[in-house]
């Protein structure tokens, strides 16, 4: 039996809605093209497993494995990898798409070209400046793609890494797997392969996620910086003040948008802003201004906003999709 291209892994926690509506949009897509899914359960309490259940009767590509009793994140991440039986693997949290084109696009790379130890792909186009290309440097890839390998979405693994790497993050999880691409590709030697042209985007649930909620402020003005900054000294320093600034600044995760829905979700308030504005300074230009307005607004006021602006965006999103089922949004 030739070995299988490409399987999907995935990692979930206690996110029962949001992994049966990913498999509802992903499993008539993986069916055509012959892909896996392996998934494994941090222990979850809610109906987990009465959702494999059901996806295993529609498609049965679908593996599982439950822990005992939860375990780190990134213990998580390396079980869902090692699970997996094909030549590569793409880690993938249940919130985000894969559009059909881009899995297309994946597979025909991965077919026919020789083998890179990680692949990387774009997120919701957001790096439109760098073309497709190898990177035999981890400087350059600290530069230009770490903020980008932060999204565990964006990563695709090879067989021959997975196991084998080394992490980087002195006990802070929420970046480990940036810590071991990175780390491998130090001291390996490895290639990595940038596909700008592929990208994964939010998937639009019916009920919006959370994000990192009450542990967004500390992951993004002290886990990251305490991570860009303890990896080892290989790395020059300009490299990691690129990183650094890239991720807070590229991501629009700290868009005035972000920051009403953690404000409606009462997760940030003027006590909050005043912990942290003197770390401020990795942050978008006008952060400082409008998080400060947003910090005291009512919260009423910001969770209506912010259903407003989810059910517009959702409404947009379905009418583009159905003019064009290939658009990336």
């Amino acid at each position: 039996m030739d070995e299988m291209t490409l399987s999907i892994a995935i990692p979930t926690y206690n996110r029962s809605d949001f992994l049966d509506f990913f498999l509802e949009i992903h499993v008539p897509i993986a069916r055509k093209y012959n892909v896996n899914f392996y998934i494994s359960d941090n222990s979850s309490s809610d109906d987990t497993i009465e959702v494999i259940k059901k996806w295993k009767k529609i498609y049965d590509s679908i593996y599982y494995f439950s822990f005992d009793s939860t375990v780190s994140g990134d213990k998580n991440r390396d079980k869902v990898l090692s699970m997996s039986e094909s030549k590569y693997t793409w880690l993938m949290g249940d919130t985000y798409e894969i559009p059909e084109s881009s899995l297309v696009q994946v597979i025909d790379f991965l077919s026919n070209n020789k083998n890179y130890e990680f692949v990387v792909v774009n997120f919701c186009n957001n790096i439109k400046e760098i073309d497709n290309c190898e990177y035999d440097d981890p400087n350059k890839v600290l530069k230009d793609l770490a903020w980008m390998i932060s999204g565990i979405c964006c990563n695709i693994f090879h067989k021959s890494v997975i196991g084998k790497g080394e992490y980087d993050y002195d006990g802070n999880e929420d970046f480990a797997h940036v810590g071991f691409v990175l780390n491998f590709l130090l001291k390996k030697k490895a290639l990595l392969y940038w596909m700008q042209t592929v990208s994964v985007v939010s998937l639009k649930t019916p009920v919006r996620k959370e994000g990192w909620g009450k542990r967004f402020f500390l992951i993004m003005f002290e886990n990251w910086p305490k991570f860009i900054y303890g990896l080892s000294e290989e790395f020059d320093s300009s490299s990691k003040d690129s990183a650094l600034m890239t991720l807070p600044r590229k991501t629009r995760i700290l868009s005035a948008k972000s920051m009403l829905s953690l404000r409606g979700q009462g997760n940030f308030d003027w006590n909050k802003y005043n912990e942290y504005k003197d770390r401020f300074w990795i942050a978008p230009r006008f952060f400082r201004y409008y998080s400060f307005v947003i910090s005291i607004f009512p919260i009423f006021f910001c969770k209506g906003l912010i259903v407003v602006v989810e059910w517009v965006r959702r409404k947009r999103y379905q009418i583009k999709k159905k003019i064009n089922p290939k658009v990336v949004i």
